[in-house]
């Protein structure tokens, strides 16, 4: 990001004043970007030169979401602090926890697995400083959970699609910030490889939902009537993946 300057500031919404800290950046040309931090809070990335009449303006048309996360941050607030990657840390796995056990074997397979309660990470390297032990722990984890995620999604769209009838054309994983899954007008469909930290009835409720878009491209009626009609219980499902969601963070 290499931010020129940094200010802490507040935002006036309504009658509430909100703190936020503001990044000036010289590399950022035109846009202004947002995002809540567990640590941080609301902080703010802008052009060099942009007035904070206009940073606060973009704010305020998204006030209501940025209260939200906000409020979500704070009731999640022991859950969602950033992941130091060391052993005792708990990760979540199709809803289920599982402690972080890392270990420094070169007899042993390099690479993360889950054994018993655990989430078993072996490392090459006994040489590794610490801070270099945990960027290497987070490279396999995540790399764990991406490939846990492309095989469990693919099996489970294959399923649904094979029950309702719907097809899309590709399946494709990424990890945006604020979406759990699209539909493109092409019908593809996106999913966000951190989904595979929800249960499985969230997983099935996201896959149903996008395949329901290749129907209808919209939320109209007509979706969640059709939504309904495969699984009666989605607003359930939905109400938790709204809930926790926040949780599903590695940082």
């Amino acid at each position: 990001m290499n931010p020129a300057s940094t200010n802490p500031t507040t935002l006036l919404i309504g009658d509430t004043e909100l703190p936020y800290t503001l990044h000036r950046s010289r590399k950022r040309k035109r846009t202004v970007a947002f995002s809540i931090e567990p640590e941080n809070g609301l902080c703010v990335v802008a052009p060099l030169h942009t007035k904070v009449a206009y940073i606060e303006k973009m704010l305020n048309r998204r006030s209501a979401w940025i209260i939200k996360k906000l409020a979500d941050l704070d009731k999640h607030g022991t859950q969602t602090k950033p992941h130091q990657f060391i052993s005792g840390e708990v990760f979540s796995f199709l809803g289920a926890q599982y402690t972080l056990h890392v270990t420094q074997s070169a007899d042993a397979k390099m690479g993360c697995a889950i054994a018993d309660n655990l989430l078993a990470v072996n490392i090459h390297g006994t040489w590794l400083s610490a801070l270099a032990l945990q960027q290497e722990v987070r490279f396999e984890i995540i790399s764990w959970y991406k490939k846990q995620a492309k095989q469990k999604l693919i099996e489970r769209t294959n399923y649904w699609q094979s029950i309702t009838n719907i097809h899309c054309r590709r399946i494709m994983l990424s990890n945006p910030e604020r979406r759990w899954g699209s539909c493109s007008y092409e019908n593809d469909i996106r999913f966000n490889w951190r989904i595979i930290m929800a249960p499985m009835d969230v997983i099935d409720y996201l896959i149903v939902h996008e395949l329901c878009h290749v129907v209808h491209k919209n939320h109209s009626d007509k979706f969640w009537q059709l939504v309904r009609s495969i699984l009666p219980d989605y607003a359930a499902r939905r109400q938790i993946l709204k809930s926790t969601g926040v949780t599903y963070q590695l940082y």
